[in-house]
Order: C-alpha cells, then sequence, then structure tokens
C-alpha cells in the first residue's frame, strides 16, 4: 500500500442542486413556449372561425335573396296579381291566404335600424339587437309538392301557371280533383295539374344571443337562450307557425341599401336604406349588403381602432351607419360586403 485515500467519483450536492435549477429553468421554458404557442394557435383558431362565419353568413343570405320573388311558373307581367297593400303588411301575421296575398307583390320588405320590439309577436327587443337592420323575403320553395302531399296540411302552397295562381292553405288541395286546380301544358301538350310548393316568408336579423329568447326554436330545444354571443338568426314560416333558427355565431351588425329601380328595366337608378312606400318596395331590384363578423371570443384587452363603414351614405335616419367597436373589448372583426341582383323581379322587367 502506497498510503494514498481512494479517489472518490460522482457529483457533489452542490453540482447536483446547480444541474436541478438549470433543468427546471430548461422545462419552464418549454412549458412557457408551449403555451404560447398554444395561445397563438387558439387565436388563429378563433379568427379562422370569425373569417369562416362571415363568409358563410353573407353566402347564405345573397342565396336566399337570389330567390325572393319566385313565384314557381308565374310570369307576373302577365298574370293577375293583387294589387299593392295601401300600407306595408305585417311580417308576422298568421299564416292565411289574405296574408300570403298581401305581400305577394312585397317579396322584399325591411327594416332600418330599428330599436325595441322590431316586428310585432314573432321578433322581440330581447331577439333583435338595436340598430341593426331587419330583411323580410317571400316567395314559393323551390322544392315541387304534390296534391296528396298538400292536402291536410295546415301551411300555405301556391299553385301557379305561366297566366295564373292560387295560393292557398293544403288544407283546401284534393288530389282526386288536381289539387288546387290550377293545370299547365306537359311536354306532349296534355294539360296537367301545376304543381304546388310551399309559400315561405323568411326574416333575418341580428340576435343578441346564439339562442332565441322569445321566438320559438325552430328545433323545438327550449332549454336555454345560448351563449351572449351577437348572432345571424332566421325567423321563418314553418307550417302554421313562427320559429326562429340561428344560422351564423358571431356576427355583430348587419345594414342593408336597396336598389330601386324607377325606369321598369330592372337596373337600380337609386340605392334607400329605407324605401318610402310599398310601391318603392315593389320596385327594389338588388340590394348592397353590409355584415361585420367578429371573434366569438375576446383575444385579450386591446380595442379595435377601426370605425367600420357600413354603407355608401344614401340618405336614411341613421347616415351612413358607422359603427365604432366598445373599447377595450378585445374582438377581431372583418367586414364583409356584397351587392346582390334580385334575379326574379329584375329579370320580369328587362326589356329585350
Amino acid at each position: 500500500m502506497n498510503g494514498r485515500a481512494p479517489t472518490q467519483t460522482g457529483f457533489t450536492l452542490v453540482e447536483i442542486m446547480v444541474s436541478m435549477v438549470i433543468g427546471l429553468l430548461l422545462v419552464a421554458g418549454v412549458v412557457a413556449l408551449a403555451a404560447t404557442g398554444s395561445q397563438g394557435n387558439r387565436q388563429i383558431e378563433r379568427q379562422v372561425r370569425q373569417i369562416e362565419n362571415g363568409r358563410f353568413a353573407i353566402d347564405v343570405l345573397s342565396d336566399h335573396l337570389h330567390h325572393a320573388g319566385f313565384y314557381g311558373g308565374l310570369y307576373p307581367p302577365v298574370a293577375p296579381m293583387p294589387a299593392l297593400p295601401a300600407a306595408l303588411p305585417d311580417p308576422c301575421g298568421a299564416a292565411t291566404p289574405t296574408f300570403a296575398e298581401d305581400g305577394m307583390r312585397l317579396f322584399l320588405q325591411g327594416l332600418d335600424s330599428p330599436a325595441g320590439d322590431p316586428a310585432g309577436s314573432c321578433l322581440t327587443d330581447a331577439d333583435h339587437v338595436d340598430g341593426t337592420d331587419v330583411v323580410t323575403i317571400r316567395r314559393a320553395g323551390t322544392l315541387a309538392r304534390t296534391p296528396a302531399y298538400a292536402a291536410g296540411r295546415s301551411a300555405l302552397f301556391l299553385q301557379a301557371a305561366a297566366g295564373d295562381y292560387r295560393l292557398d292553405l293544403g288544407t283546401q288541395s284534393n288530389p282526386d280533383a288536381d289539387g288546387f286546380g290550377i293545370t299547365q301544358s306537359n311536354a306532349a301538350g296534355v294539360q296537367v295539374a301545376a304543381p304546388l310548393r310551399d309559400w315561405q316568408v323568411e326574416t333575418f336579423y341580428i340576435a343578441p344571443r346564439t339562442r332565441p329568447v322569445d321566438a320559438t326554436p325552430c328545433d323545438g330545444d327550449q332549454s336555454d337562450a345560448g351563449r351572449p354571443i351577437p348572432t345571424l338568426m332566421r325567423l321563418r314560416l314553418a307550417g302554421s307557425a313562427w320559429c326562429a333558427e340561428p344560422l351564423a355565431a358571431g356576427i355583430e351588425m348587419l345594414q342593408v341599401e336597396y336598389g330601386i329601380d324607377t325606369s321598369d328595366n330592372g337596373i337600380p337608378n337609386q340605392f334607400e336604406e329605407q324605401p318610402d312606400n310599398p310601391q318603392e318596395w315593389a320596385d327594389v331590384v338588388g340590394l348592397r349588403l353590409y355584415l361585420l363578423a367578429r371573434t366569438q371570443q375576446p383575444l385579450g384587452a386591446a380595442t379595435d381602432p377601426k370605425t367600420y363603414r357600413m354603407g355608401e351614405g344614401v340618405a336614411g335616419p341613421d347616415g351612413t351607419d358607422d359603427f365604432t367597436p366598445p373599447a377595450g373589448d378585445g374582438h377581431k372583426r372583418h367586414l364583409f360586403t356584397s351587392t346582390v341582383r334580385l334575379a326574379n323581379p329584375a329579370g320580369r322587367r328587362e326589356k329585350p
């Protein structure tokens, strides 16, 4: 033996503690990086959903407007049509033939930035965001029905050929007598019963929540009033009753300008926020839509610095409809615009 102490191997307590601290710092950095990435992904996801909902909302609204004034085979320039009502009809009226015929010439009807109860019993203040426009569309359904389908249904149906029509309840349909009695020629030149179509009335508006509060939900679920997120809603005539259904959440503002044809050629000569009388409403052949979508959840506490121009500044009670977001609400927004031609009423006015 040489008398030397044996050599010790391993780490000292100080080295172990330093290593643990370094390891914890590295783990904390990774966790912080992952949390930042996750938060960023959530923000991107919310903004993507905002854009998707906005595009979907304006596409759905535009598509339904394209069908406004569709009356099947009826050709109003040569067909007997009901006279224009002296006053605008109640968009929430009872499902009766008189109610339907009163609105037949008014395939489009709207309210400019109303407050309070904008449409009587079927659309109340609790279900509508004050200052947002309301648009009602009237038309026949695109799906042809048989007299046997309509018989016994307490819903409104339109049966039409080029020069005649009947608008009545399905309970008046008699399958053994060719339905409502309007006939048309088929490809072989034989007179057959004209198809029946559902009479459709749809009102589009912005609601303060994702579920209706006072209106009856179309899906029958009345368990709650949803989340407090502004939502594009549709109120529609379902059989003999009105029901509401959500279309797109996060839609904060809707403004409309109506193109009026004063030359009877299918081209708008002027735009108004609120046509003055039934005749001007009957002369509407196009619209400008302004729809503001926001994220459903705030992305922080920042203030959106933009002012959104929701119109061209045409004459109307609410001016240019500038929208300034609330301070510090943290929502991102995107404005969608579209110009829609009403193909059916405009097309019937075109001159060769």
